[in-house]
Order: structure tokens, then C-alpha cells, then sequence
């Protein structure tokens, strides 16, 4: 598909936009096929990225081939989009100028073998992946992040646990049961949760012991006593002697 930019010039002097309907109307007689004052553009489907069969209008002028989105934006705004134009409703039939959009965040561009397309940047992915999965936006991330010092909530130190040669961003923390989000933890600090299935009696039993240890008190309840395993087993099937000789 050749679609070499045009000037604002070249297509405002062939094509007229209709805002109330959303059509493109041809100011010229661009071929045998369209003559002036016929609707511009022909609608082709195909298949989006979660398999629905999406239209679109593409237009044809002096070789270039365009999507009729990215044709109404230069007439409305009198510059190409930077990006892919998105539907606000999500209707690709709905050409209105009130219904196009930018997308949040810019996308990345790449080139595979030749071929020019565009991939979802980082932080897109980091904002719906927090809508889909905390129901909160990127902004209410920031906020809950400058309310934190940008430190952990339980620790109070930054993260530190890099991915892919870049600090992490601080974990969210939310009700495994309830869903509610609680608020931004390192991940050391999100691990020990899990690891202790958020289980109150766990981690205090932990504090317990740690504690008894600290202090050189005994530990007054172990509870039942557990198989011997490992070096102990071994040591009592063998004979062995593992305490130290002075």
C-alpha cells in the first residue's frame, strides 16, 4: 500500500468532509469510477487482534491509499496523525470527527523484514495492564507512588529488583479474596506476602520466632514433631556423630 503523505493542500482541494454524517464527498472527479460529489472511499473488512471483523474506509487518491480516519483528521486539524486514529466508541463506521481519537500513549514502531507496523509501548501496557487487572489507571498509580515517597508501604525502601536492566516499578498490592487494592510494595516485600499466603497466623508465628531467636530465649512450642528427613536421617541410620569433636 503506498501511502506517501500527501500535503494538506492536495487533499483539501479533492476531498470535502460532511461532519455532520462523517462522509468524505469528492470534490473532483478523481476516476471513472467516482465522480464529484459521489462518497468517497471503499469499505473493506478484516479481522482486529481479538479476532472481531472490524470496517474500515480506506481512500484512494493519486496512488496513495489512506484509511478515511487519517484523512478527516489532516482536514479537520490540517496535520497527518502521529498515530493510529482510534474510535472513541469503538464503531470504525462512525467517521465523526468527535468520535476519532489519539491514542494515550504513542506507539512504537518497528520494522520487520521490511515491513513497517506499530507495537503497543511500554507504558500503554503498563496502564491497561493496571486497568485490566487492579481496575486503576496509571494516573491513580502516581498518586498512590508520590503518596508512598516512591518506598515500599511495608519495608519503606525503594525497589531495587531490576528486569531487563531497569529498576521495577513498585508492585501493587490488592485482596487476593476481595480484590480491593491496598497499596504499592517492592518486591521482596509482595513475595513475602504470597509466600505466606497473606495468612496473618503465619507471618506472626514468623515474628515469634524470629524474635525468640533474637533475644537467645528458647522456643517454647514447635508443635508436633515432624519426620526426620535429610541429614538427621541419615545421620541415625549411619551412626554418624554430628556433634562437633573439640
Amino acid at each position: 500500500m503506498n501511502n506517501t503523505k500527501l500535503t494538506f493542500d492536495e487533499v483539501n482541494e479533492a476531498l470535502d468532509y460532511n461532519e455532520l454524517t462523517g462522509e468524505l464527498i469528492w470534490k473532483i472527479s478523481p476516476g471513472q469510477r467516482y465522480k464529484a460529489g459521489s462518497p468517497a472511499g471503499t469499505w473493506k473488512s478484516r479481522a482486529i487482534s481479538t479476532g472481531e471483523v472490524k470496517s474500515y474506509l480506506y481512500v484512494v487518491y493519486k496512488g496513495r491509499t489512506f484509511t478515511a480516519s487519517q484523512v478527516i483528521w489532516l482536514l479537520k486539524t490540517g496535520e497527518w496523525p502521529s498515530d493510529t486514529v482510534l474510535f472513541v466508541d469503538g464503531n470504525t463506521r462512525n467517521l465523526r470527527f468527535d468520535n476519532l481519537k489519539l491514542p494515550m500513549f504513542p506507539s512504537k514502531k518497528t520494522i520487520t523484514a521490511g515491513v513497517k507496523s506499530r507495537k503497543m509501548s511500554d507504558s500503554a501496557q503498563r496502564h491497561y495492564g493496571l486497568k485490566r487487572y487492579y481496575g486503576i489507571s496509571i494516573a491513580d498509580y502516581a498518586e498512590m507512588y508520590h503518596h508512598q515517597n516512591g518506598k515500599c508501604a511495608i519495608c519503606g525502601n525503594p525497589e531495587t529488583v531490576k528486569l531487563r536492566g531497569k529498576v521495577k516499578p513498585l508492585s501493587v498490592d490488592h485482596n487476593h479474596t476481595t480484590g480491593e487494592v491496598r497499596k504499592l510494595l517492592c518486591a521482596q516485600c509482595n513475595h513475602l506476602l504470597g509466600h505466606a499466603k497473606e495468612d496473618v497466623k503465619i507471618l506472626q508465628k514468623a515474628i515469634e520466632y524470629l524474635n525468640s531467636h533474637s533475644s537467645g530465649l528458647p522456643v517454647d512450642d514447635l508443635g508436633n514433631q515432624a519426620p526426620q528427613t535429610g541429614l538427621a536421617d541419615a545421620a541415625q541410620t549411619s551412626g554418624l556423630n554430628l556433634v562437633q569433636k573439640e
